[in-house]
C-alpha cells in the first residue's frame, strides 16, 4: 500500500481554520444586518397590539358614560376594571412583555394594589383646575378647539419603553425610539398613531396640554 493512501486512511473531511472564520464573520454580518428589522417588526407588533387594547378601552368608556350620563371619562384606565375592562388592559402589551418586573414593582407601590396604569389618561377636570390656576390653556378649551378629535388617552411607551420609575437598571437613552409612533385614542373613539409630542422629557403640565393640542 503506498505512503499517500496510508496517512489519509481514517482521515475525515473537515472546514479549515479559515473557512471557519469566514463562516463566522459572514454570520456575524448576517446578525447584524437581520437584528434591527427583527427588532424592529417585534416593536410594530407590540404598536398594533396595543392599537386593539386602546380600541376596547374606548368602548369602555363610552359603556362607563352612558351608564354615569356623563361626556366625561375616568381619570385613569384603572377605574374601568373590572366592571368595564380586564385588569391586564392597563398595560401596554410593550411593557407588559418586556419590563413586567418593573410593573409588577410600580403596582405594589399603589394603593389599592394594581391601580397603576401605562397609559396616560387626559382627565379634565384635574387638569382644567390646575392649568387655570397657572394662567394657562384649559383642556375644556382644548376640546372646545379640537372637538372629536381630542386625544383621551395615549400611550408613549413604544417611543420611551422602561421610563417606569427612577429606580429602574436600564439606560432609557439606548432604549429611546423617536421613529416610534404615540399611540392615542380619541374622543371619537378612533385608534391613531402619532409622531407628534408624546415626549416625557419635562413632565410639566406644558408638555400635557402642548400634548392634547399636538397629538
Amino acid at each position: 500500500m503506498e505512503r499517500e493512501s496510508l496517512s489519509n486512511e481514517g482521515v475525515q473531511a473537515g472546514f479549515t481554520l479559515m473557512e471557519m472564520l469566514v463562516s463566522i464573520s459572514i454570520s456575524a454580518t448576517l446578525s447584524a444586518l437581520l437584528y434591527p428589522s427583527v427588532s424592529s417588526a417585534l416593536r410594530r407588533s407590540y404598536v398594533a397590539a396595543c392599537q386593539t387594547q386602546l380600541r376596547q378601552i374606548g368602548q369602555a368608556i363610552k359603556m362607563y358614560q352612558a351608564d354615569y350620563q356623563t361626556e366625561d371619562w375616568p381619570c385613569s384606565v384603572a377605574d374601568l376594571i373590572p366592571h368595564y375592562v380586564p385588569g391586564d388592559l392597563r398595560l401596554c402589551p410593550w411593557e407588559a412583555r418586556v419590563a413586567s418586573e418593573e410593573v409588577k414593582r410600580l403596582q405594589q407601590t399603589f394603593r389599592p394594589p394594581g391601580e397603576w396604569s401605562s397609559y396616560f389618561t387626559f382627565c379634565r377636570e384635574a387638569m382644567d383646575e390646575l392649568l387655570a390656576k397657572q394662567g394657562m390653556l384649559t383642556f375644556s378649551e382644548v376640546m372646545e378647539r379640537r372637538g372629536e378629535r381630542t386625544p383621551m388617552v395615549i400611550c408613549r411607551e413604544h417611543r420611551e419603553p422602561f421610563h417606569l420609575g427612577a429606580s429602574y437598571p436600564i439606560d432609557r437613552h439606548a432604549w429611546f425610539f423617536p421613529e416610534a409612533p404615540v399611540v392615542v385614542l380619541r374622543k371619537d373613539g378612533s385608534v391613531d398613531l402619532s409622531m407628534k409630542g408624546g415626549m416625557r422629557a419635562t413632565g410639566t403640565a406644558i408638555s400635557t396640554i402642548q400634548d392634547a393640542l399636538e397629538l
